[in-house]
C-alpha cells in the first residue's frame, strides 16, 4: 500500500462511500491478503461497513450469475 492508498483511505473515513470506493477497498483488503477488521482497524474505518459492502457487492454478484443460468442449470 502506498501513500495514495493511505490517503483515500483517510478521506473515506465518515463519508458516504459508492460502489466503485467499497470495490476499491475490499480489493485493496484482499490484494494484502488482510482481514477487513484488521485494515478497518488499522486506517479508522468502521468493520461493519467492510462486511455491509462485502455482502452487497455479493449478493449483486451472485444475482448476475443467477440471471444467466438457465432453467437446465447450465451457463448460456
Amino acid at each position: 500500500m502506498d501513500g495514495r492508498d493511505r490517503a483515500r483511505l483517510q478521506r473515506l473515513r465518515g463519508t458516504r462511500w459508492d460502489e466503485a470506493d467499497a470495490r476499491w477497498v475490499i480489493g485493496l483488503a484482499e490484494a494484502e491478503g488482510a482481514a477487513l477488521h484488521h485494515l478497518a482497524r488499522e486506517h479508522g474505518l468502521d468493520p461493519q461497513r467492510l462486511y455491509w459492502w462485502r455482502r452487497r457487492l455479493a449478493s449483486a454478484l451472485a444475482g448476475s450469475t443467477d440471471q444467466m443460468i438457465g432453467r437446465t442449470g447450465a451457463l448460456f
